[in-house]
């Protein structure tokens, strides 16, 4: 089955939000994500792409997969040069607060990747979760490094505001079923 985009643009974006029933502008559900032009584009919720030339997609896991507290993310990705592709989970609780847990730079290796994704505490298994990749320009992902290397690994690591990305693949929510 092959898969359409549309680019909408962002004249138009007010309309379709108020007919979807997107009030908030700083959250426009998980199927739109901002891009590098005055554009937008349409896909399903795991698959993103832009005008800067990225493109990324979650393969797994699978929305309302249930998973365990370390699970495997793959999919596909299409980077510009010097453009880096990470990975983010949180907790569906901090959707409101817009925070994420940097889960590292996924190698992408001939348009594919795979990483391990950490996904809450012990603790909350039950909790679904949401995770996300996007894609990063040099800049960005310094400091996403930076703060990776210096305070992923403490036992309070915290979540940060992603920072702005070139493409998003759009978010899916799993359920912790296990450790």
């Amino acid at each position: 089955m092959k898969t359409k985009s549309w680019i909408v643009t962002l004249s138009s974006l007010a309309l379709l939000l108020a007919l979807s029933g997107y009030a908030s502008s700083s959250t426009v559900g998980p199927a739109w994500r901002p891009m590098a032009s005055a554009t937008m584009a349409w896909a399903p919720a795991s698959v993103a792409t832009s005008a800067a030339g990225c493109t990324v997609a979650i393969t797994e896991p699978r929305p309302g997969q249930e998973v365990a507290g370390r699970t495997d993310a793959a999919g596909k990705a299409t980077l510009p040069p010097n453009y880096h592709l990470w990975l983010f989970a949180r907790r569906v609780s901090y959707r409101p607060l817009e925070l994420w847990w940097p889960q590292g730079e996924a190698v992408v290796e001939q348009g594919t990747w795979k990483m391990p994704v950490s996904i809450g505490a012990p603790e909350e298994i039950g909790g679904e979760f949401d995770v996300t990749a996007a894609v990063f320009d040099q800049e960005q992902h310094l400091k996403l490094r930076e703060h990776f290397r210096n305070e992923a690994f403490r036992p309070d690591y915290q979540p940060i505001e992603m920072p702005a990305a070139t493409c998003v693949a759009g978010t899916l929510t799993v359920k912790k079923t296990r450790q």
